[in-house]
């Protein structure tokens, strides 16, 4: 019997309701050694709909930039989204 591999960035971004792919990002990030998610990097990578983009599961109930990071459950702070 095969066991299925958890995406823990999902795991991790389905405990933010309404800001699942901000989470996603953050999380993703954070493995990847930063402790913060440049907001002009996230930007670029929406817009270019590049790799990064494209591997996050919850892009397709995506709002705009503006309204995945508008919330409640980060920090932004000079540029970057930090866990609140």
């Amino acid at each position: 019997m095969m066991i299925e591999p958890i995406d823990v960035h999902s795991v991790f971004a389905e405990y933010f309701k309404g800001a699942e792919p901000l989470a996603w990002a953050v999380s993703r990030t954070l493995a990847e050694g930063s402790i913060c998610l440049n907001l002009d990097t996230f930007k670029n990578s929406i817009e270019k709909n590049d790799e990064f983009w494209q591997a996050n599961p919850f892009r397709e109930k995506a709002g705009t930039f503006d309204e995945i990071i508008n919330n409640d459950q980060f920090i932004t702070h000079k540029e970057n989204e930090l866990i609140q």
